[in-house]
């Protein structure tokens, strides 16, 4: 999670990583304090695909992105 943190801040994004452990649903509430705009998520699974889940915290949607394309993702994104 650090080399997604480190990359998608060298793109101009503001980044908050969970360290608390805290549950799915603690974690989707504490975003949505923070007005963020996406949520990544990188579970168990997601590493053993090579997968991330992108969730749009604006519209709903959650994407399944390879983690090769995820920074080109965020690149082509514009909000």
């Amino acid at each position: 999670m650090q080399k997604i943190a480190k990359g998608l801040r060298s793109l101009g994004y503001n980044v908050l990583l969970e360290t608390m452990r805290r549950s799915m649903k603690a974690q989707m509430r504490e975003a949505n304090r923070c007005d963020a705009n996406f949520a990544v998520i990188v579970g168990e699974q997601e590493n053993n695909e090579k997968t991330v889940q992108v969730k749009n915290l604006i519209d709903g949607n959650q994407e399944t992105i390879d983690q090769k394309n995820f920074f080109n993702y965020f690149k082509s994104l514009t909000i």
